[in-house]
């Protein structure tokens, strides 16, 4: 079990470009997770081994431009994402 948090801003070159965290085993290219969002309020949440997201959420809680935290907790086999008013 574990749990972080970061604080990430990116001005990226449009509003679809996506910036996040990825996060897995060192040694496994297939054991990889991401948590990623962009400037059009869009959350993604993926994994490496389907080499796709599974989801796409619009969260107004995504301040576009600005500093946003995201929040990653794992517990047991459930992974859960979290973006936190700053």
């Amino acid at each position: 079990d574990f749990s972080f948090q970061v604080e990430i801003q990116c001005q990226p070159l449009n509003a679809t470009d996506q910036f996040g965290i990825i996060f897995g085993l060192n040694n496994s290219s297939e054991n990889i997770e991401y948590f990623t969002i962009n400037n059009s309020q869009k959350m993604y949440v993926g994994n490496r081994l389907w080499y796709s997201y599974y989801t796409e959420l619009t969260k107004s809680a995504i301040k576009p431009g600005e500093t946003n935290k995201l929040f990653v907790l794992k517990k047991g086999t459930m992974l859960y994402y979290f973006i936190i008013k700053i």
